[in-house]
């Protein structure tokens, strides 16, 4: 689906995180896939506006991308958490040393068993190639900096309202790979709201400042 202009500035929190968790090196061929280990029913939301509707498609966006890249655990539970803490002004919980961190460790595991798939002399399977303590920590300690990552460069946008229930709603689903509740054409209508909203309110303000001049 082609995303409308308003989306595109507020797409851009999502593909950043996208582009923090996958990579293009031949060495992360071999891959975990992408399950969502913590998974819990959730509560279904209301989608009746289109704050609710672009805030559930932009998590679905997200996690479905995800997993669809086979390239990453997503812990629904931490991302669902940092998606909270961003939507409502906190600190991170996870500090920029902690996720450089956990960055090189998940990066390592790959490599390692990318080489492990290489190489001919080694009778030990690549999917013997156990996650350790460590690595399940980085996953999770990534998975929530997504959701914080997300939810904060949304929110203190002044373009729309986030809704982080809807959101939560859109993680989950994406993340077990069924179907949208948000449909294109639901989409459409509130990129074409929002950007009329928008384009008002700036004109409104052009208004004001050149009466002021």
């Amino acid at each position: 689906m082609q995303i409308k202009s308003f989306l595109l500035p507020i797409m851009m929190a999502t593909t950043v995180t996208m582009a923090a968790c996958s990579s293009s090196d031949d060495d992360k061929t071999q891959t975990m896939s992408a399950t969502t280990m913590d998974m819990s029913a959730h509560d279904m939301v209301s989608l009746d506006t289109s704050e609710s509707q672009l805030s559930y498609y932009i998590a679905f966006n997200l996690s479905s991308g995800i997993l669809a890249s086979q390239s990453f655990n997503l812990h629904t539970d931490q991302t669902k958490q940092g998606i909270l803490d961003g939507s409502n002004g906190a600190d991170s919980a996870v500090s920029q040393e902690d996720l450089k961190s956990a960055d090189q460790i998940i990066r390592a595991y790959f490599e390692q068993k990318a080489a492990q798939a290489t190489d001919t002399s080694t009778e030990t399977s690549v999917a013997e190639v156990e996650p350790t303590a460590e690595f399940l920590k980085a996953e999770k300690d990534f998975s929530y900096y997504i959701g914080f990552n997300l939810a904060y460069g949304v929110s203190t946008s002044d373009s729309f309202k986030f809704d982080s229930a809807a959101a939560v709603s859109g993680l989950m689903d994406g993340a077990q790979g069924v179907e949208s509740q948000v449909t294109p054409e639901q989409l459409q209508a509130a990129d074409a709201e929002l950007r009329a909203r928008f384009e008002a309110k700036q004109a409104a303000l052009s208004e004001e400042q050149m009466k002021a001049q």
